[in-house]
């Protein structure tokens, strides 16, 4: 097995048959979405003590970019050679924002999901895979407070860019097959990996440094959750489950049944003109929880509905301001508009480079109001486009709020 997205394949599907780990929360609060099995594929995620303050010099290293090469000599087992692209998109049923990488080199090209969105602050998104042989690209997503992040003893400055949510920052860097990957404070140990895991011992722990060198606390959110949220699901679902979390038929536990059309809630979605548009699954939110107490964007999806067309499936979902509902949402980051139609833009992402469990996770979107009409998936780009031209939000009222204000 010397293709690198063989291993990739591999090591998703076999991720996907072990137990599945617990729901990753949101930035502010649990998902709502029940748990899936998660591929995180990072060295390690073990819990730390909490950081002891201490100024350092932020002289380290720059980031790398978000896109660029991966250095080395082209060998098997390896990706030296190979392009890479980090994106971020919304995960339009989870809430919150998830990272992608692409690696592409001529003649071959493949998709990795990122790890799970973590529970934590400033630190909330990191991702990354180690090959047997060379080196790999691994990143961490941070809040705006954070200028670098320390991890043993090499400091590298974040950088801020386009694509990445409004303030937002990101740390690339490059680790080692034979390297030891890196901890992250308070968060538990993670399954061993492989059939020779890394010892658990001399791992250095990520530390987010504020603009003077200050190490920033790093906190787990235990969040206080939102609404509780009205889930449905067709009768004639097709039911086909998917490795990655966000996508598939809602699942609640043996006896569970779900009712068979969507409830009232803040936003709703209507379709005209594309009979052959099917909804299959979705959820509704009776009001919505805004939250104030995090730095950087946030957004809230207050409706999302999964449609099959011609055997393709897509989600639909709309994304308000996670702060202040009522304010305008910030960009989709790194989409731009498409040809034809400025109403529209579109972020080309990739696809999963398995025929099994194929699926594209381009983002094509359209402002409406001060929200984001937002679909994904489907066979491409002019799929996406005929979907939401055929969508439209019957319902929205971001200023339906919870009795008990913000969280």
């Amino acid at each position: 097995m010397k293709d690198p997205f063989d291993i990739l394949r591999v090591e998703l599907v076999s991720a996907a048959e072990r137990a599945a780990l617990p729901a990753p929360r949101k930035r502010w609060g649990w998902l709502r979405r029940p748990s899936r099995p998660v591929a995180i594929l990072m060295a390690a995620l073990v819990i730390t003590g909490s950081a002891a303050a201490g100024v350092v010099s932020l002289t380290g290293s720059a980031s790398q970019p978000l896109a660029g090469s991966v250095p080395g000599a082209i060998a098997p087992d390896s990706l030296a050679g190979y392009h890479y692209t980090i994106r971020v998109t919304p995960s339009l049923a989870g809430g919150f924002w998830q990272s992608w990488i692409v690696y592409s080199r001529p003649g071959t090209s493949g998709y990795v999901k990122g790890a799970a969105p973590l529970p934590t602050t400033p630190i909330f998104d990191v991702g990354g895979v180690v090959f047997p042989r060379g080196k790999a690209v691994a990143w961490v997503l941070t809040g705006p407070q954070v200028f670098a992040v320390r991890i043993g003893s090499r400091t590298i400055r974040t950088l801020s860019s386009p694509t990445l949510p409004v303030g937002d920052r990101a740390a690339v860097f490059f680790i080692s097959a034979k390297g030891p990957g890196f901890l992250l404070p308070g968060l538990p140990a993670g399954p061993p990996r492989g059939k020779h895991p890394p010892p658990m011992k001399n791992i250095p722990t990520i530390l987010p440094l504020d603009r003077s060198g200050q190490v920033i606390a790093t906190h787990v959110k235990t969040g206080r959750g939102g609404p509780p949220q009205y889930t449905w699901m067709a009768p004639d679902a097709v039911t086909r489950w998917w490795p990655l979390p966000g996508f598939g038929v809602p699942y609640r536990g043996p006896g569970y049944h779900a009712p068979t059309h969507p409830g009232p809630g803040v936003c709703e979605l209507a379709q005209h003109g594309l009979p052959a548009l099917h909804a299959q699954f979705g959820d509704t939110l009776p009001w919505i929880s805004p939250v104030h107490d995090m730095l950087g964007e946030e957004f809230l999806s207050c409706v999302d509905t999964e449609y099959y067309l011609h055997g393709w499936p897509l989600q639909a979902a709309v994304l308000l301001d996670g702060h202040e509902p009522g304010q305008v949402l910030g960009p989709i980051p790194g989409a731009r508009p498409i040809p034809g139609r400025p109403d529209i833009v579109n972020l080309a992402t990739g696809q999963f480079p398995s025929s099994e469990f194929s699926r594209n996770y381009g983002v094509t979107a359209k402002r409406v109001g001060n929200a984001w009409l937002v679909v994904q998936g489907g066979s491409g780009l002019a799929q996406r486009v005929q979907v939401l031209d055929s969508l439209r939000i019957s319902k929205l009222d971001p200023h339906h709020l919870s009795s008990g204000g913000v969280r």
